[in-house]
């Protein structure tokens, strides 16, 4: 009996001693609300984990402005790029009919982002192109777990 046991006690305690350096850095992912207001954001520099998701809500009801929020990875002008992102319009609020239906499926008042493992660890700045014709700029701080956040600060 205690042959079997030494061996078991052995392979616990190598099993949790392995997996306890995983945990220190282990993170749940999370989704963090960014206020798109009249002015500015309610945020300007988030700073969020691989797996985390950024969820802007338009809530400027100034005179009808919209805003779309973008970044250019690949800095070609363009917001089409695969690290790229654009919202689209972003209105403070959608038209619905009795039932809550949207009367226009592209009216949006929020836009999501996920940053999974394909975005690298750094900071990303943003744009929010309004549609007064000013943008506001900001940005994201990505690392790549809480050891790398620990060793930033």
């Amino acid at each position: 009996m205690r042959r079997v046991v030494l061996p078991l006690l052995v392979f616990c305690i190598l099993t949790v001693v392995s997996i306890a350096p995983l945990q220190a850095g282990a993170h749940t992912a999370s989704s963090f609300t960014v206020l798109v207001k009249e002015n500015g954001f309610s945020q300007t520099a988030p700073e969020i984990f691989h797996n985390d998701s950024i969820i802007w809500h338009n809530t400027d009801n100034a005179s009808n402005s919209t805003h779309r929020l973008v970044h250019d990875h690949d800095g070609d002008g363009l917001y089409n790029g695969s690290l790229d992102w654009d919202s689209g319009v972003l209105h403070a609020y959608c038209e619905r009919d009795v039932n809550n239906t949207k009367l226009d499926d592209s009216c949006n008042t929020s836009f999501v982002l996920l940053f999974d493992i394909n975005w690298t660890e750094g900071d990303y700045a943003y744009q929010d192109l309004r549609s007064d014709g000013s943008v506001v700029n900001a940005t994201i701080r990505l690392f790549k777990d809480m050891d790398s956040h620990n060793a930033s600060t």
